[in-house]
């Protein structure tokens, strides 16, 4: 499956700030697996590509993610 996300452009992206990182990896289709580290600490997420082009990624907070991890989820 991964050769034909490739062959549509849809790769894995890295962003690295300077003390955090986001890395976005397909799944399947608009399905998208976001991984966002933050001084050691990891948490993956799921989420969604939206849009007509499919330029809007809405990320899925899992209801027992900690109301103090949410608000660190900004760079």
């Amino acid at each position: 499956m991964n050769w034909l996300l490739r062959l549509l452009g849809l790769r894995e992206v890295e962003y690295r700030g300077h003390d955090f990182s986001v890395r976005t990896e397909p799944t399947v289709r608009e399905g998208v697996s976001v991984t966002y580290r933050r001084e050691g600490a990891g948490l993956n997420l799921s989420a969604d590509r939206i849009g007509k082009k499919w330029e809007v990624i809405e990320v899925h907070i899992p209801p027992e993610v900690e109301v103090g991890q949410v608000t660190q989820l900004r760079p």
